[in-house]
């Protein structure tokens, strides 16, 4: 088997429950601080870089074929073209693949080629005149909806790396990030789109509000009884759910409440509420979980709490083999 078969078939990992699901959900937020992170391997005879710019975060890889040789990650502190020269300084002058929006707000309207439905593969490029710092510069084209209004920017590229492992998937993508993004998949095609701000709600709680004094010292006590608590008044009673965030701050001044039983009730309330929005999408469906991001567990833990049983998906692996896939076609080209 080709190391692009074995890439594809990491991908899709089936329905166990190795994911630990006692990581808080806060352990995914990029931290204040500005970062740079390596893994490194060997330099030599990389042929090409592939890279993701989320909104917070640009990770990129120096690729020779379908396998990386050097991961590095930065925050996002600048614009797209100065962030990727920082994070790329010292690489070879190759070719860079890139999925995900450049600057907001509206780069990745403009970048959008495609609007739902459409086929998951091919991934249509566009060139960046400005290059990558000497290098050329391909972006995947994200994807937009008309009705509701939607759009993906970047997501596209991990659904068409699992398409590619998985050509027969026929149900809805659960890809919980930045945003929890919500797809249904039917005969290759994205069919249609729902995007939720759950992250973003979440660190906007824990740390611009009076919560965040309740949730210092938490140490990955996640507490999944009170998770499943929170949950359940969010699907049953999401009128109740808003009320009952300040009551977490007085239970942990008054009752002693621990920070990782604060965060149980807060992530719950949070993706129960999600989960309740969403519920014509998954309700009945075959879903995968697709995300390295540490409130997947906490998804599939909810999912598996409605009977649902979702797969599991690796995010990293998926990217990649899109991005792979984008690169092999430019070479077809050339």
């Amino acid at each position: 088997m080709s190391a692009s078969c074995h890439a594809r078939a990491r991908i899709v990992k089936g329905r166990g429950r190795g994911v630990d699901a006692r990581r808080g959900w806060q352990a995914g937020c990029p931290g204040q601080r500005h970062r740079l992170t390596h893994e490194r391997n060997t330099m030599t005879d990389a042929d090409w870089i592939a890279a993701e710019s989320g909104p917070r975060t640009l990770r990129a890889w120096a690729m020779r074929g379908d396998d990386p040789v050097e991961t590095r990650s930065l925050d996002r502190r600048e614009g797209f073209e100065a962030t990727l020269a920082q994070l790329l300084s010292g690489w070879p002058q190759v070719p860079v693949i890139a999925c995900g929006m450049r600057d907001p707000p509206r780069d990745g309207i403009d970048a959008a080629t495609r609007r739902v439905p459409c086929p998951a593969l091919p991934l249509p490029l566009v060139t960046v005149p400005e290059g990558a710092d000497g290098r050329s510069l391909r972006m995947v084209a994200g994807i937009t909806q008309a009705d509701p209004p939607d759009l993906i920017c970047g997501d596209e590229t991990r659904l068409a790396g699992l398409l590619l492992a998985a050509p027969d998937f026929d149900g809805v993508v659960c890809l919980p990030g930045h945003h929890t993004r919500w797809v249904r998949v039917s005969a290759g095609e994205i069919c249609h789109v729902q995007t939720v701000m759950t992250s973003d709600i979440l660190q906007a709680l824990s740390q611009e509000t009076a919560l965040r004094f309740s949730l210092l010292g938490q140490d990955n006590a996640f507490d999944e009884t009170a998770f499943d608590e929170a949950l359940d008044l969010s699907l049953s009673r999401p009128h109740a759910a808003w009320g009952r965030l300040f009551r977490l701050r007085v239970e942990a001044m008054t009752e002693n409440a621990n920070p990782g039983h604060v965060a149980g009730w807060l992530a719950g309330l949070v993706i129960g509420l999600d989960l309740g929005a969403s519920r014509a999408m998954w309700l009945g469906q075959k879903v995968l979980i697709l995300g390295a991001d540490a409130l997947a567990p906490h998804y599939h833990r909810a999912l598996d709490r409605q009977g649902v049983g979702p797969l599991k998906g690796d995010a990293t692996a998926a990217t990649l083999a899109g991005l792979s896939e984008a690169w092999r076609k430019v070479r077809q080209m050339n």
